[in-house]
């Protein structure tokens, strides 16, 4: 089933002060408003600051400046946050071309690719995009622990959590050495290693990284954020994998009620967490409850991907067990 990419820890899609011509341009200024609208969760904005950075950057610098690829790829991340991949990958394909292989933009790409399913490409980019940002910023920078935090996260998606955990490791420790405990990069990385963690089977430690990544960003957001429900999520799906339905019944039905409040209608966000419900109420053995949940989130995605992503075709798997589930229980009810 799906597990979604977070790619709320690309912080470092914005430039630094020294990438910058002047951080009193009126680009500068622009872009630097732009980018603050990820930490509040506030997309929809971030897209309209985002093309006033780019109009300003083609204005000020010329089309094939820099700082125009860096606004693409910021406008970029915002499409692929409010689910529009299909845009989102085409800007990060536009400043790719215009600036080469600098690792912001393959990180970039990276999330999107993983997001397609196309984890190969992924998984290919965000190696180079490591290597990269170790030439450029040093194998400690921030710059290094967000593409190695990209990187494990393509190795969870596909269920590979030995190669996921010891990259979530090393980001930690650099982020908690360059930001302190309490940072939000470093609480988001710390949920990534909790959910590598219980993949491979040590629940303890995942539950208590897991807890602490929630208390950590809705002690800094508030309750109403998708970082919160990211975090939600997470919860959810670990005490699943537990066996605690009760619990991830209630972390899962928060979370959904929460993603309706702040990501627009058929995110794929929300779309996920349909899907983890159907799963849940299918272990439950709530045939119907889990085939509605099932069918929502396949129309869902049937808006976002394409007829063969392996999301949609997941979910569809699940409903013809679904449908034979449910047909097998009326034969058994039938019998005198």
């Amino acid at each position: 089933m799906r597990k979604k990419i977070i790619p709320l820890i690309l912080f470092f899609i914005l430039a630094s002060q020294k990438t910058l011509l002047s951080s009193d341009t009126p680009w500068a200024i622009v872009y630097q408003q732009a980018g603050e609208f990820i930490l509040q969760g506030k997309y929809g904005k971030g897209i309209e600051f985002s093309r006033k950075a780019l109009k300003v950057a083609e204005e000020q610098f010329g089309s094939e400046h820099i700082n125009v690829a860096l606004s693409k790829n910021l406008l970029a991340h915002y499409y692929f946050l409010e689910g529009d991949f299909t845009q989102a990958e085409s800007l990060a394909e536009e400043a790719r071309k215009l600036v080469g292989n600098n690792p912001k933009i393959l990180t970039n790409l990276a999330i999107i690719y993983t997001e397609q399913g196309r984890f190969a490409e992924a998984e290919q980019i965000s190696g180079e995009a490591i290597q990269l940002a170790e030439k450029q910023s040093g194998e400690e920078s921030s710059e290094v622990a967000e593409a190695l935090n990209t990187l494990g996260e393509i190795y969870r998606t596909q269920g590979r959590y030995h190669e996921a955990a010891p990259l979530f490791e090393e980001a930690l420790q650099i982020q908690q050495q360059r930001f302190g405990k309490n940072h939000v990069r470093t609480a988001l990385t710390l949920g990534n290693l909790g959910s590598a963690y219980a993949g491979l089977g040590n629940y303890h430690t995942a539950e208590r990284y897991l807890k602490e990544a929630l208390t950590n960003v809705q002690s800094q957001f508030g309750r109403r954020h998708p970082y919160v429900a990211n975090a939600s999520r997470e919860l959810g799906k670990f005490y699943m994998k537990e066996g605690n339905l009760h619990l991830a019944q209630f972390y899962l039905e928060r979370t959904l009620a929460l993603q309706k409040k702040v990501l627009k209608r058929n995110h794929p966000e929300i779309g996920g967490t349909m899907a983890r419900l159907g799963q849940l109420y299918r272990s439950q053995m709530k045939y119907e409850e889990a085939k509605k949940y099932y069918q929502k989130s396949l129309k869902v995605f049937e808006k976002i991907y394409e007829p063969d992503n392996p999301y949609i075709q997941a979910v569809q798997r699940e409903l013809k067990l679904l449908d034979q589930k449910i047909n097998e229980t009326k034969t058994v009810d039938a019998l005198p």
